[in-house]
């Protein structure tokens, strides 16, 4: 497919997504994102802190928006943002009604921590790294309902160093995230969940790497424990929103493979859940450039994967050598158990939505 210049930007990015995409939603997702974060630029507001401040939220719940909530000045463009909580205080923040832009976000950074933030619109932008659970003990939960993220890098539940044995979590409802790479389980001990919720949102966009299992930093762990990851599909009526892994050269999934220097340890569940009867035919999971390496945890290509919905069971064949490049991640040839609980093929007029 070849970009209609008259019709899209010039912006050699924004043409590479959108030829590999090809999705009228994704693109103008997309589009949207990126110029969300060179506005966000030239907004004013309250007053802004230094460069490279780290702005901490103070505990409770509350809106973003809420100077008092950040001891008095909103974190500025360059700031770090830090929103943590204990066990007795969890924190519950609440981005709705602001173009958000910032240096670097944490969720549940600190050390037992517990802490959320919903992004229910319009935009969330972070130029450097968005981590979700970090250090040992804390558990971190990002969830975008409405609006577009943008992030340099997402890493849930640490970034490969020591000490970082966090959970994370990001679910996606609605919206668009855009990113250049989302780490899984990459810190040994760290428990990761990347769950996507029916197919509402238009766009789950990340350029290279969605990267899986223990990434052993400057090999400082001799034997690092393994860490988990589950990716979680639920599915509705029309499908559920894939994943893009997208750049030519580098886009794809990694899943844990070990290797001799302590690297690429740990689990990756495939969890399937249906909110609805699903639709016939095939169903896009992740959508790739190039293929992946590894599978997940005990499914093998070709393996049958299940999923109940009132009372009947639905069944697929899991395929990672799906789609156009024959690198997608997909769920084939699909079929319902009967009233004697016999499989039969299903199908149905409701078709899988198309991205």
């Amino acid at each position: 497919m070849k970009p209609n210049l008259k019709k899209r930007g010039t912006d050699p990015f924004t043409l590479e997504i959108e030829t590999i995409l090809g999705n009228a939603a994704a693109q103008s997702a997309y589009r949207n994102v990126a110029r969300f974060a060179a506005c966000l630029l030239m907004l004013a507001g309250v007053p802004a802190l230094r460069a490279g401040a780290t702005v901490e939220w103070k505990g409770g719940g509350g809106a973003w928006e809420n100077a008092a909530m950040w001891g008095g000045t909103l974190p500025s463009r360059t700031a770090a943002a830090r929103v943590d909580g204990t066990t007795e205080h969890p924190s519950d923040a609440i981005l709705a009604h602001a173009d958000v832009l910032l240096n670097h976000l944490s969720v549940a950074e600190s050390g037992s921590s517990l802490a959320s933030l919903v992004l229910d619109g319009p935009s969330l932008a972070v130029s450097g790294s968005l981590d979700v659970g970090k250090y040992n003990g804390s558990n971190g939960r990002l969830v975008v309902k409405s609006g577009h993220l943008f992030a340099g890098m997402i890493f849930v539940a640490g970034g490969g160093g020591p000490d970082q044995r966090g959970r994370g979590t990001v679910e996606i409802h609605d919206g668009t995230v855009v990113t250049k790479d989302i780490a899984l389980g990459n810190s040994s001990g760290g428990h990761s969940t990347l769950h996507i919720v029916g197919s509402k949102a238009s766009c789950i966009a990340v350029e290279d790497y969605l990267s899986i299992g223990v990434y052993n930093y400057l090999e400082l762990e001799k034997e690092p424990p393994p860490s988990a990851t589950e990716l979680i599909f639920d599915i509705d009526v029309e499908g559920v929103t894939p994943i893009f892994t997208w750049g030519k050269t580098e886009g794809r999934v990694t899943f844990p493979v070990p290797d001799n220097k302590g690297n690429g340890l740990g689990t990756c569940r495939l969890v399937l859940h249906l909110l609805a009867a699903p639709p016939s035919g095939d169903i896009l999971l992740i959508g790739s450039a190039n293929p992946c390496r590894g599978t997940f945890t005990g499914l093998p290509e070709g393996a049958a994967v299940r999923a109940e919905f009132e009372g009947k069971a639905y069944e697929w064949r899991l395929t990672y050598r799906g789609g156009r490049t024959k690198s997608d991640i997909m769920l084939t040839d699909p079929h319902v158990g009967d009233v004697a609980g016999k499989m039969i093929r299903y199908a149905t007029a409701q078709k899988a939505k198309v991205f």
